[in-house]
C-alpha cells in the first residue's frame, strides 16, 4: 500500500480550495453577466457589479 505524507495532502487540498474559489469558469462568468442583465432591483444590480 502506498503511503502519502499528511503534508502533501494538506498542500494539495489547500491548492485545490484556492483554485476553486479564485478561478471562475467561463460558464459562471456568463451566468453572472446574464443575471446582471435580468436583475430588476437596483440593490441587486449594485451587488452583482
Amino acid at each position: 500500500m502506498r503511503e502519502i505524507k499528511i503534508e502533501q495532502i494538506i498542500a494539495t487540498v489547500k491548492k485545490m480550495c484556492i483554485e476553486a474559489n479564485c478561478i471562475i469558469g467561463e460558464g459562471v462568468t456568463q451566468a453572472l453577466e446574464k443575471a446582471l442583465e435580468t436583475e430588476e432591483s437596483p440593490q441587486g444590480k449594485e451587488i452583482r457589479q
